[in-house]
């Protein structure tokens, strides 16, 4: 079988900025195409890579606007490529059975096939086997494990928390892992929502991650002092995200 392929279509963590889209990452895996939550800009960077009609599944950790919001106009493309002649199936929309306006809006509006997840399901997405974990969030979010038939793993976080021992397995010997980086160790918020660039260190440490990617980064922040506090850390294999970036595992 052929191996993981990792493209970086969205980076950035709560609104878009002049130069990154909001979270999304595009899996290529034997001639597959899965992507990994779809944010704010990133239906327009996705479209440098792969046709809307070659997206073969969708997985999505949560239902935060930054994660999802660009599953509205692709509701809309696919809608509209259909009732032009188009050949464009309903994409499977692997996404939590959360009783909201705005997850009714996605699941029922059928330009998706919902099959909804939990911290409990084992899905087989084209031979990788995909498991699940809850992290430490304000609405339920799941952390994700893509492993291949080679065993080459790709993990996300998700949105999460620092101190959050569910995502230990998710993450454990991961060829490449991608973090939730949106917060800084020198910020000064009382209570951090996202894990800090030390975080990750400690994280990687933990469980052997042979690669990690910090991303959802925060427009508002300083780029540089994100590369300074990553940087603190020796031995350690890491690169702040930027949309474009790619990997093959």
């Amino acid at each position: 079988g052929g191996s993981m392929k990792i493209t970086l279509i969205g980076t950035s963590g709560g609104y878009q900025s002049s130069s990154r889209a909001c979270t999304s990452y595009l899996i290529q895996e034997e001639g597959k195409n899965i992507v990994v939550d779809l944010g704010p800009g990133s239906l327009a960077n996705l479209q440098k890579y792969i046709k809307i009609c070659e997206i073969d599944a969708i997985f999505l950790t949560h239902y935060h606007y930054d994660h999802c919001s660009d599953l509205l106009p692709l509701i809309y493309a696919v809608s509209m490529q259909k009732s032009s002649g188009y050949q464009i199936k309903p994409i499977t929309l692997y996404c939590q059975n959360i009783d909201s306006s705005l997850s009714r809006l996605i699941c029922e509006s059928g330009s998706f096939i919902p099959i909804y997840i939990d911290s409990t399901s084992i899905i087989d997405a084209f031979g990788l086997m995909v498991s699940f974990a809850y992290t430490k969030h304000a609405i339920p979010c799941l952390s994700m494990r893509f492993a291949g038939k080679d065993g080459k793993v790709f993990s996300f976080t998700g949105d999460c928390a620092y101190g959050c021992d569910e995502i230990g397995p998710i993450i454990d010997g991961s060829d490449l892992a991608i973090f939730d980086c949106g917060e800084l160790d020198s910020s000064t918020a009382l209570i951090k929502n996202h894990m800090t660039p030390s975080n990750c260190f400690q994280l990687c440490k933990n469980h052997n991650v042979r690669k990690a990617i910090l991303s959802h980064i925060i427009p508002h922040y300083d780029i540089e002092t994100y590369e300074y506090e990553a940087s603190q850390f020796k031995d350690w294999n890491y690169i702040i995200a930027y949309d474009g970036y790619t990997i093959d595992l």
